[in-house]
């Protein structure tokens, strides 16, 4: 069973199980985690817009820090990086 980390918030999602959300900095290598929120950053919710990371989106986190690196989910499966700040603003939730 994961740990949950302490800037983790429990939730419930469309079936009403409970769900994990954290930052994407804090999400650990190796989960899918789906984006929840892209933070309130007009600028920065459009550059990612553009690299196709939306709301609702599947990740695969492949590695933390500096840079993040993710991808995108199903068919696409297009690498990106993402600086920290950034990750550190993009709250996910972690998918089973």
């Amino acid at each position: 069973m994961r740990e949950l980390r302490s800037d983790a918030q429990p939730t419930m999602n469309r079936s009403q199980s409970p769900r994990t959300e954290m930052p994407l900095a804090s999400a650990p290598c190796g989960v899918r985690a789906r984006l929840c929120d892209a933070g309130s950053d007009a600028a920065q919710s459009a550059t990612l817009a553009a690299m196709g990371v939306t709301p609702d989106e599947v990740l695969v986190v492949h590695r933390s820090g500096e840079p993040t690196i993710v991808s995108l989910g199903g068919w696409r499966g297009r690498r990106i990086g993402l600086s920290a700040r950034t990750a550190r603003t993009l709250i996910v939730s972690i998918e089973d």
